[in-house]
């Protein structure tokens, strides 16, 4: 249940033309939230998100990326 309304709701998403990024966080949010799986609360997703976005490696590959252009 919760792969059909991932997937789903990415291509409806895509199909508005939202942007891909925010269209797979949504689509994420929206499988947790209405997929009867609620073993995962949503506090959680959140801090890893901020915690993976947090990460050295992934700054310093965007920083350097800026400046080949």
């Amino acid at each position: 249940m919760q792969t059909a309304i991932l997937f789903i709701s990415f291509f409806v998403l895509l199909l508005l033309a939202v942007p891909i990024g925010y269209s797979i966080g949504i689509a994420t949010l929206l499988a947790l939230v209405f997929g009867g799986d609620s073993s995962i609360p949503l506090i959680m997703v959140a801090q890893k998100a901020v915690t993976g976005c947090d990460s050295f490696p992934l700054m310093a590959v965007s920083l350097s990326a800026g400046s080949v252009w």
